[in-house]
C-alpha cells in the first residue's frame, strides 16, 4: 500500500506518532496536512486526502474515524502505515502487562546469537521513525503493540506473535472487556492467516482456547515449580507475572531453536523497564517497594501475590479509574490476610473506601488520603519486618502527568524518610 499520489495525506492527532509520519511523508515527498483535537479541527470536506493516519489515541468510535470509514477514504493507524515501507521480519509483542520487559529482552536475545534487532512499537521507538533509519532488512523488528494499535490493523503481519496475559483494561478506550479482547485477538490472527506462529500465555486458556483453535497457537501452561526455580537464579526482582512471562520467553527460544544459555545470559544482565516492581530501600527492617507502572487489576494481582509469604504488608492503592470494575479490586485483598492497612489515594480512593467498608472478609484497616505525601506522614516505621507497597493498580493522570512523575514522586518520599531516619541521634530512634 505505499503510496504514490499528488493527493494530501490527513494525519489525525499530533502526538509522538503522528510527528513521526509527518517526518515519514516529508521523507517521501507526500504531501499532509495535521489535525488534532486541540485544533486545527479536521474540515468536513474529507474528499481532498488520499489516505487517514490515526494515532493509537484515537477510539474507533471517534467521529473523525468515522467521517474516513463513510467517505470510503482508507484510514489506517500510524503501526499500519509505517510497516507498508519495511521488508523487515517483525515479531509483536502484546498483552495487558509485561509487554515492553518481554520486548526489550527479546531483541537482546536476537542480538546475542548474531542477529541483527531492534525493539520498537509502543515502547517509544516509533515504528515511522524506524523507517527513516535505514535499517538493514534482515533486522528483526521486536514490536510492542498495545490494544490501541491492534484493533484497527490491516497490513501489519508479524511472522510470530507473543501474548502474555490479558486482564481489563483501558475500558474507557475500548468500551467493554470484549472489544479489548478482540482488540488483541486481531494482532493474533494476522499473524495466524499469514502463516505466522502465535504464543499464548496461561491466563489466556480460558478466554482463548475455543476461539483462536489453531495448530499454530501455542498456549502455555502454568509454569511449574521447576520453571519458577528455573527464573530464581536471576538477580532480579520478578513480579509472579513477570515470571509467567518471561517462561513464555522460554518456550518461544526452545520453538525457536535458540539455545536456552543465550536467554540465562540476557536474564543475567536484563535490567527490567522503570517503575515495574522493585524495591526502593529498607529503613529499619522496613521495605519500601515501588510498582508505578502497575495501572490495571492484573498487575496488582501479581504484586499481591509475590508479597503473600510476607508477614506484615501495607499497600497504597489508587489513581484514576480507565473504566474498571472497582468491586473486582476489593476482592482481590480477601486472601491477603497479611496486608495489615490499605491506604487509598487518587480518584478511586473515596469509591474503594465504601467498598472496602461493606466487604466484611478484609479486615485490613481502610486510610483514606487525598495524597502520596500525606500517607507517608501516616506511616510509622517502627523495627517489625514489613513491607510498604505502592502498587496502585489505577493511572496516574488523577495526579500525575505520568507512571513515572508518580514512582519518581514515591521514590523521593521513601529518600527523604530514609535522610530522616539517618539524621536521628540513637536515643530518638
Amino acid at each position: 500500500m505505499r503510496l504514490h499520489t499528488l493527493k494530501p495525506v490527513a494525519i489525525l492527532g499530533k502526538g509522538v506518532s503522528g510527528l513521526a509520519c509527518a517526518r515519514l511523508l516529508e521523507h517521501l515527498h507526500i504531501p499532509y496536512e495535521i489535525f488534532d483535537q486541540g485544533g486545527p479541527q479536521l474540515p468536513d470536506n474529507i474528499q481532498q486526502f488520499a489516505l487517514g493516519i490515526f494515532s493509537p489515541g484515537f477510539p474507533p468510535c471517534h467521529p473523525w474515524l468515522k467521517s474516513f470509514y463513510r467517505a470510503r477514504i482508507l484510514c489506517v493507524n500510524e503501526l499500519d502505515f509505517a510497516a507498508t515501507y519495511l521488508e523487515n521480519p517483525l515479531i509483536a509483542v502484546t498483552g495487558t502487562n509485561g509487554k515492553t520487559s518481554v520486548t526489550e529482552c527479546l531483541s537482546q536475545i536476537f542480538l546475542q546469537q548474531g542477529q541483527a534487532a531492534l525493539a520498537v512499537g509502543n515502547n517509544g521507538n516509533v515504528l515511522a521513525d524506524v523507517v527513516l533509519q535505514g535499517i538493514s532488512r534482515d533486522t528483526y523488528l521486536v514490536c510492542e503493540v498495545s490494544s490501541f494499535q491492534a484493533w484497527g490493523l490491516k497490513y501489519f503481519s508479524p511472522l510470530q506473535v507473543i501474548w502474555t496475559n490479558l486482564s481489563p483494561d483501558h475500558l474507557n478506550y475500548h468500551r467493554n472487556f470484549s472489544h479489548y479482547l478482540r482488540s488483541k485477538a486481531h494482532l493474533a490472527r494476522l499473524c495466524l492467516e499469514g502463516g505466522g506462529h502465535v504464543f499464548l500465555g496461561p491466563s489466556l486458556q480460558n478466554l482463548l482456547r475455543i476461539g483462536l483453535h489453531h495448530p499454530r497457537a501455542h498456549f502455555m501452561s502454568t509454569p511449574a515449580e521447576s520453571d519458577l526455580r528455573w527464573v530464581q537464579q536471576f538477580p532480579l526482582n520478578f513480579s509472579i507475572g513477570q515470571v509467567e512471562n518471561f517462561c513464555i520467553l522460554k518456550y518461544f527460544c526452545e520453538f525457536n531453536k535458540i539455545p536456552l544459555r543465550i536467554l540465562e545470559h540476557c536474564l543475567h544482565r536484563f535490567k527490567q523497564p522503570s517503575h515495574r516492581l522493585h524495591k526502593v530501600r529498607t529503613v529499619r527492617r522496613v521495605e519500601f517497594w515501588e510498582d508505578s507502572k502497575a495501572t490495571n487489576l492484573h498487575a496488582l494481582q501479581a504484586a499481591l501475590a509475590s508479597f503473600k509469604d510476607y508477614p506484615n504488608v501495607y499497600w497504597i492503592l489508587g489513581g484514576q479509574s480507565k473504566g474498571e470494575c472497582l468491586d473486582d479490586y476489593v476482592k482481590v485483598f480477601e486472601k491477603y490476610s497479611n496486608v495489615q492497612t490499605i491506604y487509598l489515594i487518587g480518584e478511586t480512593g473515596p469509591p474503594l473506601y465504601t467498598l472496602f467498608l461493606k466487604n466484611t472478609s478484609i479486615r485490613a484497616p481502610c486510610v483514606l488520603s487525598d495524597s502520596l505525601e500525606n500517607v507517608f506522614k501516616m506511616l510509622c516505621i517502627g523495627d517489625e519486618k514489613a513491607a510498604i507497597v505502592f502498587s496502585p493498580g489505577f493511572a496516574s493522570w488523577d495526579q500525575f502527568e505520568n507512571y513515572a512523575e508518580r514512582g519518581t514522586y514515591f521514590e523521593t518520599l521513601v529518600a527523604q524518610i530514609s535522610k530522616s531516619e539517618n539524621e536521628m541521634t540513637p536515643w530518638q530512634k
